[in-house]
């Protein structure tokens, strides 16, 4: 086409009139500076990309059966590349505005801004201001995935400018790279780049995974755990959480837990079809030696916090130590009993085995996971009952979510949670006291968990969220809640990630995305949830996995 030649998008109109998506006028043109309507642009859209529905169709005002472009609205309307407006309307022939194209792009290949996305369009865009409010995660999406194309000058987006038929091949073509990686031949110079905020480069980045065992080997003999370590070490990782308290027995030989439990340590679970260790094991020991040896840090884990397997042994030898639901049911949704965590002789034995923890093991720190706390439903034992009426004059209230209720029971925690800090500082003053909550709203609701009242009081050094999502858009919602972004002054804030289930693995750009998230908001760093799912193929090899790891762990600091 005659008037292409040499024209800064020629590459891309090419490309496109190559693939049947759009063609030129029987002039042998395809006048590039011309803007395109809504029906224009949802019919190139409709021959570039597969429209799967993902919602009902809608009958437009404007948009009758006979119209040329009826069956592509509807098509890309139910694809929810497009939507129409509030009066019921399409719109068909109103001119197309840039934005609206980078928005529908965005919503059509479901991409998700990592970044912030108020402050990664401003520090990318001259007219910024210019972008209605409603298209700035959508902008934010595109810049970060490379589909915004700006000529003459890539910093100015122009978002309310008519979209030219030039602009849309630009944009489309950016986008099929996007989603089929073929290579761009789109001069660089005319991409939208986000530029990366100042960093800090002497802050060290937490890189951390947890080690249990419940569907999990590594921790049972010392090949498998050493194995581990310099896997992950070679990786770039740099923190262990070895679970040491997981169902109401220790998983290190405890003279605590014999003298209580009547076990010395139960490392195996039951049903477990894993060769019982050694009996002399010490599988903290061993952990500790193997990754300081490779400059990881340990900080022991009590997974499961206050909650027993049935079939513990400590009930039938302390009956009063467990706690109930209003009608007398002593286990939860999972068949789960739970241990009384307002009880002083619960409480004495969880400090004591800490002490134990500290005083023996060369251990960089202590973490208290998101079941250190009770579900909302328990707490009416009779002890509970008594000490409350006690305190507060009230009988305890039926409904188990009434506030007092919940305030003095989370305050109990609060205080506790304390106790345990400062047991922590006793022994090994260096060492870390760690928590590894869910996000704020739902540790209170659930668990009792007021944990930011926790960084108040108690000499937290560590938080990790475990933001457990299964797709990248609601991980990075909770990482840019404003309530989580207020607490990140005072402590650091790492990020707990889902690597996978036993049965589930996470799939690798997902997985990928999700780091790279936690980067862009600024956290202190990751932590892994469990060792064996960072291997797990979801289609791709474990080597796959590990290179990527690799690959974002480039750096090698220590934390």
């Amino acid at each position: 086409m005659r008037d292409i030649q040499g024209h800064w998008a020629q590459p891309c109109i090419e490309y496109l009139v190559q693939q049947d998506i759009v063609s030129g006028y029987p002039d042998d043109t395809f006048r590039p500076e011309q803007a395109i309507t809504r029906a224009e642009f949802a019919a190139i859209i409709g021959q570039a990309f597969e429209l799967p529905p993902r919602r009902s169709p809608k009958q437009f005002t404007d948009v009758p059966s006979d119209y040329w472009a009826s069956a592509l609205i509807d098509q890309i309307y139910r694809a929810q590349w497009l939507s129409g407006f509030t009066n019921g309307s399409f719109r068909p022939q109103q001119l197309m505005p840039r934005v609206q194209v980078v928005v529908a792009l965005a919503a059509g290949l479901e991409l998700v801004a990592l970044h912030p996305a108020t402050e990664a369009v401003k520090r990318t865009f001259v007219d910024a201001a210019s972008i209605p409010p409603y298209a700035i995660a959508g902008v934010a999406a595109a810049l970060e995935h490379g589909l915004i194309v700006n000529h003459p000058k890539r910093d100015r987006l122009r978002p309310l400018q008519p979209t030219t038929r030039a602009d849309a091949a630009a944009f489309v073509y950016r986008a099929l790279v996007e989603q089929t990686g073929i290579p761009s031949v789109l001069s660089s110079a005319l991409i939208a780049t986000l530029e990366p905020a100042d960093a800090n480069p002497s802050q060290a980045e937490r890189r951390g995974v947890w080690l249990t065992n419940v569907d999990s080997e590594v921790l049972f003999s010392r090949q498998t755990l050493a194995a581990a370590i310099k896997r992950l070490a070679d990786c770039g990782f740099n923190t262990l959480y070895p679970t040491v308290w997981n169902g109401g027995f220790t998983l290190y030989p405890s003279a605590i837990a014999e003298s209580v439990l009547g076990e010395r340590q139960r490392l195996r679970p039951r049903g477990s079809r894993a060769a019982e260790p050694a009996p002399n094991y010490d599988m903290l020991q061993e952990c500790v030696e193997l990754a300081h040896a490779k400059q990881l840090k340990v900080i022991p884990w009590f997974e499961y916090g206050f909650f027993a397997r049935q079939g513990n042994t400590l009930r039938p030898r302390r009956p009063h130590w467990f706690t109930q639901q209003r009608d007398g049911t002593p286990i939860d949704k999972h068949q789960m009993e739970w241990l009384n965590p307002f009880h002083p002789e619960v409480q004495q034995f969880y400090v004591a085995l800490i002490e134990e923890l500290m005083s023996r093991y060369a251990v960089d720190g202590f973490q208290i996971d998101d079941h250190f706390g009770l579900p909302t439903r328990f707490g009416y034992d009779p002890y509970t009952a008594q000490r409350y009426r006690a305190e507060t004059g009230r009988l305890v209230p039926s409904n188990f979510q009434e506030a007092r209720w919940m305030r003095w029971r989370a305050d109990k925690i609060t205080d506790f949670v304390t106790q345990v800090g400062q047991t922590v500082k006793k022994h090994r003053p260096q060492a870390c006291f760690s928590v590894s909550p869910n996000p704020p709203a739902f540790s209170y609701r659930n668990f009792l968990q007021d944990w930011p009242q926790w960084l108040t009081v108690a000499p937290v050094e560590e938080v990790i969220i475990q933001t457990y999502r299964w797709n990248v858009a609601s991980f990075v919602r909770e990482l840019q809640k404003p309530a989580v972004q207020e607490l990140r002054s005072q402590v650091p804030i790492s990020i707990g990630v889902l690597s996978g289930l036993r049965n589930r693995p996470m799939p690798l750009p997902i997985l990928k995305q999700q780091c790279q998230a936690v980067r862009a908001n600024g956290y202190a760093g990751m932590a892994f949830f469990f060792y064996e799912t960072l291997w797990q193929p979801a289609g791709e090899a474990s080597t796959t996995r590990e290179g990527t790891f690799k690959t974002l762990f480039t750096t090698t600091t220590k934390s």
